[in-house]
């Protein structure tokens, strides 16, 4: 939303936009619009009024239950919007219909001719999903455990094997330990423990591969994150990088306002 001002030679027209974006506060819907369209891939705002009317308000509706209406040739008819509660219950009276003139629709990563975008965050769903779940791993890992298990060998063959009572004896001292057991066995009990190494150290490196693989996704520098050891000069360059891929992103969203806002409230 950074760098966001008018500019016209005309100065009524750049004082009858100002005045409507007071008067919608746009700086405060622009910026709910945008989210939408970057995290889902669409942004819808509902433009109030008549076709040949100014903008009579403005809204953002929930790109969940948007859909794009086009004829056979993929010129864009309208919009509906489903407002049941699902879509076996689907019928007329489920719908919110919109001329195209009521919707600025805002599409981020569009691939084709779909008129839908993919968003910012859907090419990195697959490395968030690894993450989580290596998380969840190490923690019920860790879980399980979190102590050393003991283990107990109890007699010799074939001349001394236990009896099962002492075999039950030695387990229910070992059922409950505290800080204040001390153990006393002859030479025919031999106590040890099962180490499993460090379990953390195994999940580093698939850590920091799936969080690279993020920063790739989303095209967000990892010096940014506080992540990574980064020389001053890629930092430079990755810096610069997500500058343009910012002003590539205006570039797209100015576009739509000029056309389907700004236009319309100047006409």
């Amino acid at each position: 939303g950074s760098g966001f001002f008018i500019e016209s030679e005309d100065e009524n027209a750049k004082k009858i936009i100002e005045d409507w974006m007071k008067d919608v506060d746009f700086a405060t819907l622009g910026r709910k619009w945008v989210k939408e369209a970057l995290v889902k891939g669409n942004g819808f705002l509902e433009l109030g009024g008549g076709k040949s009317d100014t903008i009579k308000g403005a809204k953002v509706l929930n790109a969940n239950h948007m859909y794009i209406k086009r004829d056979e040739y993929g010129e864009i008819k309208g919009y509906n919007q489903f407002i049941g509660r699902n879509f076996k219950s689907f019928n007329t009276e489920s719908l919110v219909k919109f001329e195209p003139h009521q919707i600025a629709h805002l599409g981020f990563n569009q691939i084709g001719d779909s008129p839908y975008g993919y968003g910012i965050v859907y090419p990195m769903l697959d490395y968030v999903d690894n993450l989580l779940s290596a998380q969840r791993e190490i923690h019920t890992l860790i879980g399980r455990k979190a102590n050393s298990p003991i283990l107990v060998k109890v007699g010799k063959f074939p001349e001394a094997m236990p009896s099962a009572s002492d075999i039950s004896t030695i387990r229910a001292d070992l059922e409950w330990l505290t800080n204040k057991h001390e153990f006393v066995y002859d030479d025919l009990v031999n106590i040890s423990t099962l180490d499993f190494g460090d379990i953390g150290a195994k999940f580093d490196t698939l850590f920091k591969h799936d969080e690279k693989m993020m920063f790739f996704a989303s095209q967000v520098p990892e010096v940014l994150m506080g992540s990574g050891s980064i020389p001053e000069g890629l930092a430079s360059v990755q810096m610069q990088a997500f500058r343009l891929s910012i002003d590539s992103d205006q570039a797209e969203i100015e576009k739509v306002i000029e056309n389907k806002i700004f236009k319309r409230i100047l006409s």
